[in-house]
């Protein structure tokens, strides 16, 4: 069983507008990590909020638009990435170990509540949008084209702050030199609290729009911190660009194995990840954070 051109192109086209929302959920881990060295393990469990904020907005009984479901998503889970850092990373001072486990107790709490709050049976999300674009002979669905359209804009505008704005500026100096940063004035609390809380935003958005493509569930999170990781380190830690080429690489290795040999296309993704690992540790894009952005 082998592609024809036809059918290569339209795995491209769908594995790069999953891939671009991907890597929007690997954006938000790849930047604490780049910028606190805090390995997140709750970030998988804000994804899942994400989706459920999404869920209960536009659901029959509130029946709001997307568009109110996705700003009360960026502001709650900004707000709770803001808190995180402040209540439990902060309060161990950074220390690697402590808030990992830290993370890992968040994620387990976040899966609970969203337990009692929403139920164990899965549910699923009213796309953005119904339908699907056809140019030519090939079609995407108007969901992962506005995702991925929204993905791009979101990382680019991230690379803007962070390359162009006093505050981005000081974001890069923390990442780069944590010591020389806070001699020099940079208050790494704040930088801390507002790193976090851009990191869960970007992950609640891509909660928001993933969650009308699969199904949504309470421990959905876990299976979303795996893709997080993979394409972070394909990518390279702390490297938008790579994360976003990092994310459509993992999208087209499980979009091709699952066509070819269903049973295995996360074990594909993750052989993957494994040979990375071995040839370029630092993933694609893998460099002194300072030049990442």
């Amino acid at each position: 069983m082998t592609l024809g051109i036809e059918i290569a192109t339209q795995f491209f086209i769908n594995s790069v507008a999953l891939g671009l929302m991907y890597g929007l959920v690997g954006l938000g881990l790849s930047l604490v990590y780049g910028v606190m060295r805090v390995v997140n393990v709750a970030h998988g469990a804000v994804y899942m909020l994400g989706g459920f904020i999404i869920f209960t907005v536009t659901s029959q009984f509130l029946q709001l638009p997307v568009v109110v479901g996705l700003g009360l998503t960026v502001v709650a889970l900004f707000a709770l990435g803001m808190l995180i850092e402040l209540l439990a990373v902060e309060r161990v001072n950074g220390d690697p170990n402590s808030s990992m486990l830290i993370t890992i107790g968040l994620a387990i709490l976040l899966e609970a509540i969203a337990l009692i709050v929403w139920g164990g049976i899965y549910k699923s999300v009213r796309p953005i949008a119904v339908g699907s674009l056809q140019i030519f002979d090939y079609y995407i669905q108007f969901q992962q084209l506005i995702g991925a359209i929204a993905a791009i804009l979101i990382a680019a505008a991230i690379s803007q702050y962070l390359t162009r704005s006093k505050t981005g500026r000081a974001i890069q100096m923390l990442a780069f030199d944590r010591e020389t940063a806070t001699i020099l004035g940079v208050n790494a609390a704040g930088i801390g609290m507002l790193t976090f809380g851009i990191g869960s935003a970007s992950a609640g958005v891509a909660g928001a729009f993933l969650s009308s493509l699969y199904t949504l569930y309470p421990d959905v999170g876990w299976s979303f911190l795996v893709i997080a990781f993979a394409v972070v380190v394909l990518g390279g830690i702390g490297s938008i660009k790579g994360t976003m080429v990092g994310g459509i690489i993992y999208a087209f290795s499980q979009t091709l194995t699952g066509y070819y040999f269903p049973r295995y296309e996360t074990l594909a993704a993750l052989v993957l990840l494994i040979v990375m690992l071995l040839v370029r540790p630092s993933g694609l894009f893998g460099q002194a954070y300072a030049e990442r952005a």
